[in-house]
């Protein structure tokens, strides 16, 4: 007795599917490609039919678990369904699947199409943000260097400024403190001219008081002589 398969079974759509996105099948298959699809729809058990053999084998694999129904697509399964196109006439005539089946391919297949051009966008999207944020940052960076630039050049123009003002004032300074200094030295050179003109003077005043004394002693030591040798004589 052949065994049952449990597939998914899909609520009916019946909006208009546009051939012109059937180029992009076999890409998206290839990027689906034994990839774990994770099955959030209810499973409902039907009778095998004859185009189950799409499904049967090792075209098509389910695994189950506690959490979730995780589908398996195998390689051969791909190989098949790349050869199915929902424009392709010659294929919907030799195939064994029911229009409905048909229909709900077609409708997964541009489920799969609309995602991948939605992850498409959505990367374009992404890139073309992050180029704007890059852009973004990019010249904020700048003008806060500019920015910093200008303060520092500030910063140097202030800090010379004062350092010139602060020289031109200790020069000041120094140049006072030179003039009193000289006005000092000529002052002490005037007193110590004045003390050594005066120490001449005293000197040559204590000098000729001096010779005026020795000859006043002088004439009196003769007029003591004289008066004293007639005594002698006598």
């Amino acid at each position: 007795m052949k065994q049952r398969t449990t597939v998914p079974i899909l609520s009916a759509n019946k909006s208009y599917i546009s051939s012109s996105s059937s180029n992009d099948y076999a890409y998206v298959n290839r990027i689906y490609l034994n990839r774990v699809f994770p099955t959030r729809l209810p499973l409902k058990r039907v009778e095998p039919e004859s185009w189950q053999r799409f499904l049967n084998g090792n075209k098509f694999t389910i695994k189950e678990n506690k959490p979730n129904n995780n589908t398996i697509l195998n390689e051969n399964y791909i190989n098949l369904l790349n050869e199915y196109s929902p424009g392709n006439e010659n294929f919907r005539k030799s195939s064994f699947l029911p229009t409905s089946v048909q229909e709900h391919l077609d409708h997964l297949y541009k489920q799969m199409n609309d995602l991948t051009l939605e992850l498409s966008n959505q990367q374009c999207e992404h890139k073309q943000l992050e180029i704007k944020t890059r852009k973004i940052l990019s010249n904020q960076l700048q003008d806060r260097e500019k920015e910093l630039q200008e303060c520092l050049q500030r910063h140097l123009f202030d800090h010379e400024k004062k350092l010139k003002e602060q020289e031109k004032k200790y020069i000041e300074l120094l140049n006072k403190q030179q003039m009193q200094n000289v006005q000092r030295e000529r002052e002490s050179k005037n007193k110590l001219d004045f003390i050594r003109n005066t120490c001449h003077t005293y000197k040559i005043n204590l000098d000729k008081e001096n010779a005026e004394k020795y000859q006043i002693k002088l004439a009196n030591s003769k007029k003591r002589t004289r008066k004293n040798k007639p005594k002698i004589q006598n």
